[in-house]
């Protein structure tokens, strides 16, 4: 065990020894080049990923939303009720029955 921790420890002082006199060489105006790329970039990227993500997020939602229709639906045709306007949308009145549901109901006051 001692063994290791030694090979480790000599193999750790001479991998910092070369890097410690590694210097990397770039050709002649890179610098120059890496600002200059950036100053065209700048805010396109921001926007650009931006507007990804909403449409990404979007498109999520959607899908979730369609799906738990879809669902809804088939659930209550399992039902043995059927997909009829009135279960899908809610009970609806015509205007007599509208009228008399109106002026029947109990009005607190």
């Amino acid at each position: 065990m001692a063994a290791m921790d030694e090979n480790e420890n000599r193999e750790d002082r001479e991998m910092e020894e070369l890097l410690s006199s590694y210097r990397p060489v770039f050709k002649g105006g890179f610098a120059g080049r890496v600002l200059e790329r950036l100053d065209e970039t700048q805010g396109k990227l921001i926007t650009h990923d931006f507007n990804n993500m909403v449409y990404s997020m979007f498109r999520r939602i959607a899908t979730v939303g369609a799906a738990a229709i879809a669902i809804l639906l088939f659930s209550i045709y399992l039902s043995g009720r059927g997909l009829d306007r009135d279960i899908l949308i809610g009970d609806s009145y015509s205007d007599d029955e509208l009228v008399s549901y109106l002026l029947y109901q109990d009005i607190e006051e």
